[in-house]
């Protein structure tokens, strides 16, 4: 289990702002991740071989069918080129647009 974080689905946060539901938060990194891989204009199997990630689990994190271990997330940003930082500002930024009315529409790309 080295390297897993476990956290209950309704347990809140430290350090993730104003987001306190856990489950959105990984949904919401997803969606960030898989927003930031196509605004690069990368594929998957680009980013399978900078990375030595699978393709499969690449696919699996932006459906949130499996939370990234964090040493293959930060291989995953410097492959992309964003700080783990600005990727979970974006996540917050979409998890707080699903609250909003507005459907939580898209942000502009991460920078």
């Amino acid at each position: 289990m080295t390297g897993t974080i476990r956290l209950r689905a309704d347990a809140p946060v430290r350090g993730l702002g104003d987001v306190t539901d856990v489950a959105k938060y990984q949904r919401a990194l997803a969606v960030a991740m898989k927003r930031h891989r196509e605004d690069r204009g990368r594929s998957q199997y680009d980013v399978a071989d900078a990375t030595g990630i699978t393709q499969d689990s690449l696919s699996a994190w932006e459906t949130h069918r499996h939370w990234p271990r964090v040493d293959l997330l930060l291989k995953w940003c410097h492959a992309l080129d964003i700080a783990p930082s600005a990727l979970h500002a974006a996540a917050e930024t979409i998890a707080r647009g699903w609250d909003a009315d507005d459907g939580g529409g898209r942000p502009a790309p991460i920078r």
